[in-house]
């Protein structure tokens, strides 16, 4: 199967967009999370960075995001 990641570029080229949008709105609402209390709060009971990121922070910064990909994949 020779060239079997060049079967649909224009795919690739199409989804471009939507996915810069939503990486995009993903480190937006994520730096916002960061700067909440409940994150403080967290950081100063001594809870480790990875645990504060994937637990607290990444889990309320995906509302917005995936409040935008609901209809978009349902459009598709």
């Amino acid at each position: 199967m020779e060239g079997a990641g060049l079967r649909h570029p224009a795919g690739l080229a199409l989804a471009a967009q939507p996915t810069a949008f939503i990486m995009r709105l993903t480190r937006s609402s994520l730096l916002d999370a960061l700067g909440q209390d409940y994150i403080r709060t967290a950081r100063s009971r001594g809870i480790g960075t990875r645990s504060l990121i994937c637990h607290h922070a990444l889990r309320n910064a995906l509302l917005p995001v995936v409040s935008y990909i609901g209809p978009l994949a349902a459009a598709s």
